[in-house]
Order: structure tokens, then sequence, then C-alpha cells
């Protein structure tokens, strides 16, 4: 058995205050993570192993239809749509997150005087 010394207020409050940024560091890297492709390590194989995300997906149908000069097809149309309503979707979560949860760990941030983190949520 292994004998360990009691925490100290300040050892609490850190603890607390590292377990509140990495739950919003999680929220935040999983709308990211729709948005791009986090795992690229810029070596190799990354196309083939990981799937483009949104970010890439708009710039690829982009590139297809600006580089024909033809009016974009149905099922161009058709995936812009799909991912305009899919990027709407993140847009919202991410201003929820920015609105809510960086607004409640300020908060925390505050009440441990620590300076807050600064947004412009609610700017497009």
């Amino acid at each position: 058995m292994r004998y360990s010394k009691p925490r100290s207020a300040k050892d609490q409050n850190g603890a607390a205050l590292r377990t509140a940024a990495e739950q919003l560091n999680t929220k935040l890297l999983e709308v990211e993570g729709h948005l791009l492709k986090l795992k690229s390590t810029g070596r190799g194989q990354d196309g083939v192993r990981w799937s483009n995300q949104l970010v890439e997906k708009i710039g690829y149908l982009a590139s297809e239809v600006e580089g024909s000069d033809d009016h974009p097809t149905t099922q161009q149309v058709a995936v812009h749509d799909e991912l305009r309503e899919q990027a709407a979707t993140y847009k919202q979560r991410l201003a929820l997150l920015l609105g809510k949860e960086v607004a409640d760990f300020n908060a925390l941030l505050r009440q441990k005087n620590v300076p807050n983190i600064l947004t412009t949520a609610g700017a497009n």
C-alpha cells in the first residue's frame, strides 16, 4: 500500500480546472474533427487512411463546379445542399459551445481568479 499525502485546496482547485478544461477541449475537438481532418500526418497515405471532412468536401465540390463550363449538375447541387446543411449543424453546435460551455468555463475561471477565454461568439 502506498502513502499519498492529502491534497491541498490549491491542488484540488487546479485539478477541477484541468478537468473542466479537458472536457471543454474534448467538445471543441469533436466539432473541429467534423470540419477538418485532424489525424493528418503530412506523410504518405493520409488521403486513404482517413476520410475527408466537411472543409475538404466543400473544397472538392467547389473545384469541380468551377472547373466546368456547364451549369452544376443535379448531383452537384444535391451535394451542395447536403454540405450546406451539415455546415449549418456544426456552426450551430459551435455557437452553443462558445455561448454556453465557454461562458460556464469562464465563470469557473473567474471564481478561481484566473483570466478568461475571449471569443467572438455571435459574430458572422
